[in-house]
This record gives C-alpha cells, structure tokens and sequence, in this order.
C-alpha cells in the first residue's frame, strides 16, 4: 500500500519538476541575450526612428517640420548602428553612434525644447545605467551559481 502510494505521488511529481526545469531554461535564454524575438532587436531602423521620433514628439511639441528632420537624423543613425551590430558580432556600446545624432538633433530644437531635451536625454542615459547594473547584478549572481 506504501509503495503504491509513494510511486502514484513519484509519478505525479515528474511532469511538475521537467516543467520547472524547462522553464528555467528558458529564462535563462531570455537573459542571456540569445532570444532572437526580444522587442529591441525585432525593431527594423524605420520603426525605431519613428518611434524616437514620436517620443520626442510628443515631449517637445514638435512642428512637422521638426519631426520630418528628426526623423531622417533617427534613420540615418538606426541605420549605422545596425551595420554596427552586424561587424561587431554582438551587443557593442550604442553610445558613440547617437552622440552625433543628439548634436544634430539639437541643431532643430528650439531653446526651450533644447533644456527638454537634455532632461529626456538624461533620463535616458540614467536607464541606460540602471539596465547595466542590473545585468552585471544577474551576471555575479550567475557566476556565484556555478562556481557552488
């Protein structure tokens, strides 16, 4: 009777521990960077230019004018940063290719739209950072796992 009741509650536990398990692994995947369908790198240059240039747009009151030239500014950067991505192989810093992109952007603006502007830019550069801390964080965590 013991061993018939010990082997159904075996038998129930597997699927739930093969399920944990698989889903760990995917997870990791995720983290890790090799899941090809996360948002960023599903974005072709002209989806992530009009979405800057939407963005901005909305923060800064921007004319048509503005936006058409933001836009094309965006483009041109989207584009030159994915040309990156595929010589480099991997993730490289994104911050060399959008500085010179802020300078132009920065040519369109108005004096006002200019300090908005930089607070934006602020706050971005500040995500930026917290995102980095937060991978470095996973990767010591990670590392600390392996080496138990």
């Amino acid at each position: 009777m013991k061993t018939t009741l010990l082997s159904i509650i075996l038998l129930l536990a597997i699927p739930v521990v093969s399920s944990a398990q698989s889903n760990m692994a995917k997870q990791k995947i995720q983290r890790s960077g090799q899941d090809n369908t996360s948002r960023k790198n599903a974005q072709t240059p002209e989806e992530r230019a009009a979405k800057l240039t939407t963005m901005l747009g909305e923060r800064l009151n921007l004319t048509d004018d503005q936006k058409d030239k933001i836009y094309e500014i965006s483009l041109v950067d989207a584009r030159r940063f994915e040309e990156e991505q595929k010589h480099a192989g991997k993730k490289s810093d994104d911050k060399p290719v959008f500085e010179s992109s802020d300078a132009a952007i920065m040519d369109v603006l108005t004096e006002k739209q200019k300090e908005k502007y930089k607070k934006v830019d602020a706050r971005k550069d500040q995500e930026r950072n917290d995102s980095k801390q937060e991978k470095n964080v996973f990767d010591r965590s990670q590392e600390k796992r392996r080496k138990l």
